[in-house]
């Protein structure tokens, strides 16, 4: 219960024997913590930092060519799916002095099926029925097909939606005219019309002459009491009217004027489309609508950044939360700090954890060059404030994320490298400048995901300034797109225990200052501390439910009302555990998200 048993299977097929010496295999594996061998194993599997593992031959390794070894080993906790398993194998072949000679990337491997009940379920204690072709069959033989007059013709629903006798044929002889300050709408949806009919329309400032027109307009709107982002949309014999009581509200009225057009025009690229006769009163329940989007871990693409905006677009969100740092990755470039991408955004194989750069995580292995892996990536200062200006066209707010103390890692080896490179040259001022860490920290902990090194020092003025410039640096950019950054995510979250313990930065900190009462009310200082830093920068600061929390004498979390009155919105994430977390701290004056 709560364990697992797992096996290697290793067949040699080259024309050499492979004995014990000389070599490695590396791997990813969702982090579990690994048992002792029970029985005497031709190798062994040990933990190395977060996911990545490798497995060392026993002193009696031989494998000879053409022969198959199996190596068992196991773990806590279940293993429950074959995207649990390794990934991202590759061997690492050393010399006679033991230097690194060669990596081999194992492309000839495979997971075997989960297919037994032990395989699938967590052990005793998981009553979930396995999943089969027969048990899907039943789930889906009760359902049956709803009338197409019951499918919703908007998603999210609108506020009022009355559909009226009659149809509006919408074709390429239909001009679409806007009010000053509408030309980002009125192009934006002259562009979906085009990938519709493959016909170009036409957009002109002023007002519709004919019933045949459609015009875009702004004025004072209030529905259902709320007046931002309000639209109303009317297709009648009179025209297609779209009015907003900001451009926003009409954009969101192009969006439903989209929706309404079926996805069979856009197969036939239909020259003519007929839209119902239909008056629609909208606005937005919650004022704030947003997706989490991590390319930290796995990296993405600027053009399926893009794709997702438009995505949200559609559905009339309009926040974006992009992860672009967190322990497995750093993904954009920050001027002055070019290890922060040049090392951040690279995973690697590397010698050992101390290492000043990023190890393989999630199957990336060992080459950072690998384009058919996510490990690595970035966007340069020109690809973000592109993304930047692809989704203010589409009103979206992107809120850039940069995780502290903990999710740290890939910061913390961008300025080790930059640290190690500056003391060659003999700038050791200028290295400390933004170093991360407390190089005498002797603390023992292990976060969520099983890093052992990826929380900053609470005590080094560094960490704050490192801080300060990348937000600066984040200004910047969005002032070169033409944008104000108000809102600067900071993460927080899972912060292990026993970070700081035996940091003797951390305990100057505490002797300094006694009222903190120990290492771990540390994360709540070290809020404390940057905030002002924040507020300065007239930034509305975002994050993790933590930020938000202290610990109890009992050492469980509570809400921590110091900063409720401070520009601070905390995001719940952790409501499995306690699900009325986010009322607890609306109840202490917290907005929540």
């Amino acid at each position: 219960a709560g364990s697992f048993d797992a096996k290697f299977t290793i067949t040699n097929g080259s024309n050499f024997d492979l004995n014990n010496k000389n070599w490695t295999l590396f791997f990813s594996m969702m982090p579990r913590p690994i048992l002792p061998n029970q029985t005497s194993q031709p190798a062994s599997v040990e933990h190395i930092n977060g996911d990545w593992y490798k497995l060392i031959p026993a002193e009696d390794f031989k494998l000879t060519a053409g022969d198959s070894i199996v190596i068992n080993y196991a773990g806590t906790e279940g293993v429950i799916k074959e995207t649990d398993g390794p990934a991202g194998l590759y061997f690492v072949f050393y010399d006679e002095s033991g230097n690194e000679k060669e990596i081999v990337q194992v492309g000839n491997y495979s997971i075997e099926p989960f297919l037994a009940k032990e395989q699938i379920l967590r052990g005793p204690m998981d009553f979930s029925q396995v999943p089969t072709s027969e048990t899907r069959f039943n789930e889906n033989e009760v359902l049956s097909l709803i009338n197409s007059d019951q499918l919703l013709k908007i998603i999210p629903t609108p506020y009022k939606m009355a559909v009226q006798a009659g149809a509006f044929n919408l074709n390429a002889q239909t001009p679409i005219y806007y009010e000053n300050g509408l030309e980002n709408e009125a192009r934006y949806l002259a562009k979906k019309l085009h990938e519709l009919t493959g016909k170009t329309f036409v957009t002109a400032v002023g007002t519709a002459t004919s019933a045949t027109a459609i015009q875009l307009r702004k004025g004072a709107l209030s529905v259902n009491g709320i007046t931002q982002e309000a639209y109303q949309l009317n297709i009648s014999e009179k025209g297609v009217a779209i009015k907003g009581n900001d451009a926003s509200g009409v954009f969101y009225g192009v969006q439903s004027l989209i929706q309404l057009i079926p996805a069979e025009a856009y197969l036939k690229k239909a020259e003519t489309v007929a839209l119902p006769f239909i008056a629609i009163e909208d606005a937005p329940r919650f004022k704030f609508r947003s997706l989490h989007l991590d390319v930290a871990r796995n990296f993405q693409t600027k053009e399926t950044v893009k794709r997702i905006i438009d995505l949200l677009s559609m559905y009339k969100v309009n926040h974006l939360l992009l992860y672009t740092a967190d322990d497995e990755g750093w993904r954009v470039e920050i001027e002055g700090l070019p290890e922060l991408t040049s090392v951040g955004g690279k995973r690697q194989h590397v010698a050992g954890m101390n290492a000043p750069a990023l190890h393989p995580a999630y199957g990336s292995g060992p080459d950072a060059d690998d384009k058919t892996k996510t490990g690595s990536g970035f966007y340069t200062r020109a690809e973000f404030i592109e993304i930047l200006k692809y989704a203010n066209e589409r009103h979206i707010k992107i809120i850039p994320e940069m995780n502290m103390p903990g999710h740290a890692l890939a910061a913390i080896k961008s300025m080790e490298a930059r640290y190690e490179r500056l003391m060659k040259e003999g700038k050791e001022v200028e290295a400390n400048e933004y170093r991360l860490i407390d190089p005498d920290d002797k603390s023992v902990y292990l976060s969520a995901q099983a890093d052992k090194n990826n929380v900053v020092s609470v005590g080094r003025e560094s960490v704050y300034h490192f801080i300060e410039k990348v937000v600066d640096e984040y200004d910047k950019i969005y002032k070169e797109a033409g944008l104000k950054m108000d809102i600067f995510h900071m993460g927080g979250d899972e912060v292990a225990e026993g970070v700081w313990e035996k940091s003797p930065l951390a305990a100057k900190v505490l002797k300094d200052n006694p009222q903190i009462q120990g290492a771990k009310n540390l994360q709540a200082h070290f809020f404390r501390t940057l905030l002002p830093r924040l507020e300065k920068r007239n930034l509305i600061v975002h994050g993790w439910e933590e930020v938000a929390l202290m610990k109890s004498p009992e050492n469980v979390y509570v809400p921590n009302p110091e900063f409720a009155k401070r520009p601070v919105i905390p995001y719940i994430w952790n409501n499995l555990f306690d699900v009325d977390l986010g009322n607890k701290l609306a109840n202490a004056g917290y907005q929540v998200v």
